[in-house]
């Protein structure tokens, strides 16, 4: 079998993929001013068929998960349909994401339905004065709220 490698001679069987450069917090050490759009900025995003195509090629090439990353991979409009292709069209066969975790609350049963493999929520304090300096959201206990929802669904 075909195995994607590096220069060095080392396989990847693994692969992030960034699907979106928007976030919606304002991290001091990432985006300290939020997501601002460059209006003469015209790049587009990779759409789901792009993504169907580039997640095709990897798996043929040995890559059996994808991290779908971002940004926030779940402000994308089309989030659960890239699941949905990346789970049944690809042959990947772990697709799991990471999120800050912003409106987990009211997406938990869809991630759940979803067929998501695995979920790695990004907090960056439970201290809740401490986490809304950080982000610039007061979204700590929605966030522990949909963990919760996420674990019980």
């Amino acid at each position: 079998m075909k195995m994607l490698r590096d220069s060095f001679g080392r396989t990847f069987p693994y692969i992030r993929l960034s699907i979106t450069d928007v976030c919606n917090f304002k991290c001091g050490y990432c985006l300290p001013n939020g997501y601002q759009k460059n209006k003469s900025d015209n790049r587009k995003f990779l759409s789901s068929v792009e993504i169907e195509r580039l997640a095709k090629g990897l798996s043929e090439l040995g890559v059996c998960k994808i991290r779908l990353t971002g940004g926030e991979p779940t402000v994308r409009k089309d989030f659960f349909d890239i699941v949905k292709i990346l789970k049944n069209k690809t042959g990947i066969k772990k697709t799991v994401i990471t999120t800050n975790g912003y409106r987990l609350d009211k997406i938990a049963n869809q991630i759940a339905e979803s067929g998501l493999d695995g979920i790695n929520i990004s907090i960056d304090s439970l201290n809740r004065e401490t986490f809304k300096n950080i982000t610039g959201h007061d979204r700590l206990p929605e966030i522990l709220k949909g963990i919760e929802k996420i674990t019980t669904t």
